[in-house]
């Protein structure tokens, strides 16, 4: 019994121990994680401004920054010729009044020597003749220019081996050289920039790829006045150029001695040709644009064919010739139920569907070929009826013999073309478990077919059935069912409860 009291008051003291190092220990680890943590330097250096250790110059900003700091230069005009060499951010106060102007130096108003530099805000002008406003020198990747204003100027913006930079948003005015040019330089996205009166003695490009510049996005550009619009040169190959505008230009879109190139969704107008392929362009796809009011649409011609181009899913309207062709093969379709382009000089009827049209009834695809100026072999054997443009469908489910029965409707406005679709069924399902197909024909607007899976669904137990439709010019349609599998017999619970009608 005289032990307890001894027993007691360790007891105690391991409890009041223990409050104090769960108290010590969490503050204890705050403490040190905190100083684990690395310092971050995020700088920002100022110049033009009126307050205390603002500099005068650009340049100088530059020369004092480190990696990561940001340079931030207000409104003014600052004739200099600046080098970047760290990764900064050099940001204008306001892209139309903060201006670098390059009129005293012999060389690009911006030369750029490290990667990951980030440029907003800024007029950059005046470079000098044989120079331009913003040169990377080899080898510098992750660039990004954005949302500036490019005016009078020998060239806008040469990339020479650099990759992964974005051109985004800036304005092109009156450059007598090319505007973006980007040389032996891979996977740069170029887009929703504006390229006006691009023109000088020399032919100039608004946007020039070549020489082995691949993988680059070009998209939602817009370019007016110019002799090429964009230029594809000399083992530019695959290479996406898409949404873009183009109009008033010698040649809207040319392609010479490149391949597996994608010109789709293009808006091209008023230009002497539209789209110009010569000197061994070969495998391109030319899909999707509307070729509009220029003198030749589209023409493929040199003395070195250029062949196994894919021209479909255009529209031609109001063109002196739509199309030509001097030498190659090339496919003027992308086969049925896909089928070809619109012309708007056709004159053909629509009473039969098919690969041969020589099934009763109509499937929005002219019965007789459109034969291409210049060449008798060069067709469009499924010349459409009507322009291209995006229709929509609906699908429901339903089970019929055993089997489950998809109706696939178009209830858009224009032809469904390739029609696709799948079903899928989660559960215990033997067969007929992962379904796909497409339908035999084209659909014309407000036509319903049915198709059913094609052999027994055969399981047990609780299923979800969803199935999906979708076309080249419809976006995918869904619907879903929740029901009962028993062997070969499909009980739904509940009417079709999901739809998810597409964009």
């Amino acid at each position: 019994m005289k032990k307890h009291p001894f027993i007691w008051k360790g007891l105690v003291a391991g409890i009041v121990l223990l409050f104090i190092g769960t108290a010590v220990i969490p503050s204890s680890g705050q403490k040190i994680e905190k100083l684990s943590l690395p310092m971050s330097r995020d700088n920002t250096l100022y110049v033009g401004g009126s307050g205390p250790g603002n500099y005068t110059k650009i340049q100088d900003a530059i020369d004092n920054a480190s990696d990561a700091d940001t340079v931030f230069v207000f409104n003014g005009t600052y004739y200099e010729n600046i080098i970047i060499d760290k990764i900064i951010m050099l940001i204008g106060d306001n892209k139309n009044t903060t201006i670098i102007d390059g009129t005293n130096g012999n060389d690009s108003v911006i030369t750029i020597k490290a990667g990951e530099v980030y440029i907003k805000g800024f007029t950059i002008s005046n470079s000098s003749k044989y120079h331009c406003s913003i040169f990377f020198k080899p080898n510098h990747n992750g660039v990004s220019i954005i949302d500036n204003v490019f005016k009078n100027n020998n060239a806008a913006i040469v990339l020479q081996n650099s990759h992964n930079t974005n051109i985004s948003g800036n304005t092109l005015l009156d450059t007598y050289g090319d505007g973006i040019i980007l040389i032996n330089s891979s996977n740069n996205t170029i887009d929703r920039n504006v390229i006006i009166n691009n023109t000088g003695n020399n032919p100039p490009n608004s946007i020039n790829i070549y020489a082995n510049s691949n993988n680059n996005n070009i998209f939602s550009n817009t370019i007016n006045q110019s002799f090429f619009g964009i230029n594809i040169a000399f083992s530019a190959n695959h290479n996406k150029i898409s949404k873009n505008k183009i109009k008033n230009c010698e040649i809207g879109i040319y392609l010479t001695d490149v391949s597996s190139n994608e010109v789709s969704s293009n808006t091209i107008s008023n230009n002497k040709w539209g789209v110009d392929l010569i000197w061994q362009a070969n495998d391109n796809d030319i899909n999707n644009n509307t070729i509009s009011y220029n003198i030749y649409g589209i023409e493929i011609s040199s003395s070195r064919s250029s062949i196994n181009n894919t021209i479909y899913h255009n529209n031609f309207f109001n063109n002196t010739l739509h199309a030509s062709i001097t030498s190659g093969n090339n496919k003027w379709d992308n086969g049925y139920p896909s089928c070809g382009n619109y012309w708007d000089d056709y004159t053909g009827n629509d009473f039969f569907w098919g690969p041969n049209q020589d099934m009763n009834g109509s499937d929005g695809v002219g019965d007789t070929h459109r034969v291409i100026y210049g060449g008798t072999t060069n067709q469009d054997h499924y010349p459409l009826m009507h322009p291209y443009s995006i229709t929509k469908l609906s699908i429901t489910i339903q089970p019929k013999n055993f089997r489950l029965l998809l109706s696939i409707k178009n209830v858009g406005n224009t032809t469904a073309f390739n029609v696709q679709w799948n079903m899928t069924i989660d559960g215990f399902v033997l067969f007929g478990k992962d379904i796909s197909g497409g339908l035999p024909k084209s659909l014309v607007s407000q036509e319903e077919i049915e198709v059913s899976s094609k052999y027994f669904i055969m399981g047990f137990g609780r299923i979800v059935v969803t199935a999906t439709a979708w076309a080249d010019n419809a976006h995918g349609v869904s619907a879903r069912i929740h029901g009962i599998l028993l062997l070969f017999f499909f009980v739904p619970i509940g009417k079709e409860i999901w739809k998810n009608p597409g964009s």
